[in-house]
């Protein structure tokens, strides 16, 4: 039974219809440059870069021109080397999701979960004088000190008895004056009738479905804007530090 260089050998006259050279012909030869050979009779040439593609022509030229419509259609078949952009070609779209899109379930390590104004009372957003009219900003923090991840908000809604109440809150980032609301979240409270007998006030804690990011060493305000005029008090921000969560 002929060994593996004569089995190539062989196949290689039948392919070919010859030999290229003594060696190749005595089946002693490089075989690598043998299979080189016979991949570039297969495909009229081994450097797909240097073909004019074609959907007619040889394997290579049909690969090339495979190549040539992928290069189209996502800009680059070389992902690998790509910056990913929100606004580029297909590729490069993909690889920002890619780079964006958090992997997995995630997990608390550090400092858990903190809030903001910290180690301090709550602000307390203003009243716009009218149902439905944005207050003023009220300032939550100067300036970040990490890059943060918003998670939820905290609030005292004062007086618990009284017709139903309805606002909305932007928290917003930037210096006073100019703020850019980066996130708006509504909440409410059903009618309690003060014959009930309930009095006093009450808190609530409103989870975000998605964390909200904010840059280190940026000013974060909040104002409110209600259906009727209602005492806001305490009103804080959960957060975590984006370096605390990763993954599982």
């Amino acid at each position: 039974m002929p060994g593996a260089g004569g089995q190539l050998k062989k196949v290689y006259q039948q392919l070919i219809g010859g030999v290229a050279s003594a060696e190749a012909a005595s089946g002693t030869g490089d075989a690598i440059q043998m299979i080189k050979e016979l991949v570039g009779k297969l495909t009229s040439t081994t450097d797909l870069g240097a073909m004019t593609g074609s959907a007619t022509g040889s394997l290579g030229e049909q690969l090339k021109q495979i190549q040539d419509l992928l290069d189209k259609a996502v800009g680059t078949t070389d992902t690998a080397a790509m910056t990913g952009s929100a606004s580029g070609s297909l590729a490069e779209r993909l690889q920002y999701l890619s780079d964006n899109i958090p992997k997995g379930v995630r997990r608390l390590q550090g400092s858990g979960y903190l809030v903001i104004p910290a180690a301090a009372a709550g602000v307390t957003p203003s009243w716009g004088g009218s149902a439905w009219t944005n207050g003023s900003y009220v300032q939550v923090i100067a300036s970040t000190a990490e890059a943060e991840y918003l998670l939820g908000i905290m609030l005292n809604f004062g007086d618990f008895s009284g017709p139903a109440w309805e606002a909305e809150f932007d928290i917003a980032t930037g210096g006073a004056g100019s703020e850019t609301v980066i996130s708006t979240h509504p909440l409410q409270r059903r009618d309690v009738s003060s014959a009930s007998g309930k009095a006093g006030s009450v808190a609530m804690v409103a989870m975000f479905p998605y964390p909200i990011a904010v840059a280190t060493s940026t000013r974060i305000a909040i104002r409110v804007r209600m259906s009727a005029s209602m005492a806001t008090e305490g009103v804080k921000l959960i957060y975590c530090k984006q370096a605390d969560l990763v993954a599982l």
